[in-house]
């Protein structure tokens, strides 16, 4: 690393930079941006698996997927979120009806730290999707 510059290495190699103007790289010498990154990187924490029809508070800022299955009859997905307890402001929504067969729906929406969630639906899986931990 040269003058007003911070670097961080690790075997050998410069793995992190913060450059003079406070741009951050990680896997470059050379951010173009407020925050650079080469390579991968995660931003969402862990999957959870919530219930259906129960009001959460949201931890964080993430974002709600519910997914349902049926083998024959109607199927409707409803997501509400807003900074009620219970939230009463519908954010998503996905059903059908049709005359036979089996048919799924799915949902998904985001939600505000603080905020309060919550799905309704018969035979739906949802799960909390996090960003950040």
């Amino acid at each position: 690393a040269g003058t007003d510059i911070l670097g961080f290495s690790t075997a050998g190699s410069e793995r992190m930079r913060i450059d003079a103007s406070g741009n951050v790289g990680i896997g470059t010498t050379d951010p173009g941006a407020t925050l650079e990154v080469k390579g991968t990187m995660k931003v969402f924490g862990a999957w959870e698996t919530k219930a259906n029809g129960t009001v959460y508070q949201a931890e964080t800022d993430g974002f709600v997927c519910a997914h349902g299955s049926v083998s024959s009859g109607r199927l409707v997905i409803c997501g509400y979120t807003d900074s009620n307890n219970p939230p009463t402001t519908l954010r998503a929504q996905q059903g059908s009806d049709p005359s036979s067969g089996a048919h799924h729906e799915s949902i998904m929406m985001p939600v505000r730290k603080g905020d309060y969630w919550k799905t309704t639906g018969e035979e739906v899986t949802v799960y909390w999707i996090p960003l950040g931990t």
